[in-house]
């Protein structure tokens, strides 16, 4: 059970990171420690292009007119108590844009940071088929990355945040029943207005309203091996922006496919693939493909 548990968390907190739209949004969930452990360290590195731009309908893109992502990534969290935690991350992101014209440009650079904090306020202090454990978290982001709002390369390319702090409180439902197990998971999004210098020096006041979002998921574990297969669903919802500047809400579904392996060295792999393309309605996003490779180390209590 506890090797179930573990993988269970490596699987969706360590590919969660990777299936963001293109422009600095958030993932489903941080790092957390779920398993009977002290801490863990996550590193993980993602390759994503994207497909589609979507307006009033899917328009997919030609090769002239391509933008792909290197995300190489790195998060941890510490178990201080029985029930609390804290833990953070960043990213480091390559990005590459070619557009029709033959115009072509790239860019690397550090993302935002990412603060967050755990409580188990449902524990499981005795085995059940029904009742799940479940935890309430707080995830903070700081922006120290530009964002599509201020960025300088003409293409973007050197948009790899959000450009909002923010604060995004959330609950994590958890399961393991034999050899399956489940995962369900709500989050909201609230940013703090900020008000940007654009690259032709004019000042703009943004008010991005809430993001919800929801993670569900299912997951099989071989018997008598420490190999979990699972598949994930994840709906997100942005409210639109209001200010100086607008944009409309948008919309868009996340497929995730994945396998991960526990050796006995305490370490673990996990391999997803990400989709944004299969599940809608979707609307006022671009839509990605994601290939993602994960590594943890857990420190036991």
């Amino acid at each position: 059970m506890k090797i179930i548990s573990f993988l269970i968390a490596f699987t969706f907190f360590t590919h969660a990171a990777y299936s963001a739209s293109c422009c600095g949004g958030s993932s489903a969930l941080p790092t957390l420690i779920t398993a009977d452990d002290k801490a863990i360290f996550n590193i993980g590195v993602s390759h994503s292009k994207v497909m589609a731009d979507v307006n009033n309908q899917v328009v997919f893109r030609t090769d002239q007119n391509n933008e792909t992502k290197q995300t190489y990534s790195f998060s941890g969290a510490y178990q201080f108590s029985e029930y609390a935690q804290i833990g953070g991350g960043f990213n480091i992101q390559s990005k590459q844009r070619e557009v029709v014209t033959g115009q072509e440009e790239s860019s690397s650079g550090l993302g935002d940071l990412f603060l967050n904090s755990a409580y188990e306020f449902m524990p499981e202090f005795y085995y059940s088929k029904y009742k799940p454990r479940g935890l309430v978290f707080l995830e903070l982001t700081l922006p120290t990355a530009r964002s599509i709002h201020d960025h300088q390369k003409r293409l973007n390319t050197d948009a790899r945040g959000s450009g909002f702090y923010t604060a995004s409180p959330g609950l994590l439902f958890l399961k393991a029943y034999r050899t399956y197990d489940y995962l369900v998971a709500p989050k909201v999004t609230f940013y703090n207005p900020r008000t940007f210098e654009t690259s032709s020096g004019e000042e703009v006041k943004i008010s991005p309203k809430p993001t919800y979002q929801l993670l569900t998921g299912l997951g099989y574990n071989l018997a008598k091996s420490p190999t979990r297969f699972g598949a994930s669903l994840a709906y997100t919802y942005k409210g639109g922006k209001s200010g100086e500047y607008s944009a409309n809400n948008e919309y868009y579904f996340d497929l995730s496919l994945s396998a991960s392996y526990m050796f006995a060295s305490k370490i673990s792999t996990s391999l997803t693939y990400s989709d944004q393309t299969i599940f809608g309605p979707v609307k006022n996003t671009t839509l990605s493909r994601t290939i993602a490779f994960s590594l943890q180390k857990k420190f036991p209590l």
